[in-house]
């Protein structure tokens, strides 16, 4: 049968106290979906950090890994990035960085 008003709102109130659910009668966003996700930032730079260099298309990266492993990964990793850096003023100066957004081989080619 029908349930009374008073009724309904009761076992809501029950309900909720025993499961955790969350009542939104007006339906509006409350951000109570994003409120509940766990942090996700530290977890992700701890997974990736120091060995996003070490793995990643490197030509010396069975060293590196074994560097990794004894330790002292912040000394290596900032040696890795001035290196980096050095290459692509390396490349810059050759001319050998990649072209310009509208400067491609298809836009040379149509004229």
């Amino acid at each position: 049968g029908a349930m009374s008003t008073a009724a309904r709102v009761t076992v809501e109130m029950a309900r909720r106290r025993i499961f955790g659910n969350f009542l939104n009668h007006s339906c509006e966003p409350t951000g109570r979906k994003y409120l509940k996700e766990g942090l996700k930032g530290d977890m992700i730079a701890s997974y990736h950090e120091p060995y996003s260099m070490a793995t990643f298309r490197n030509r010396h990266r069975h060293v590196l890994w074994h560097m990794l492993a004894m330790g002292g990964e912040r000394d290596l990793m900032i040696d890795l990035q001035e290196g980096h850096e050095q290459s692509l003023k390396d490349r810059a100066r050759a001319g050998k960085l990649p072209p310009q957004k509208g400067k491609g081989k298809r836009a040379s080619r149509k004229k």
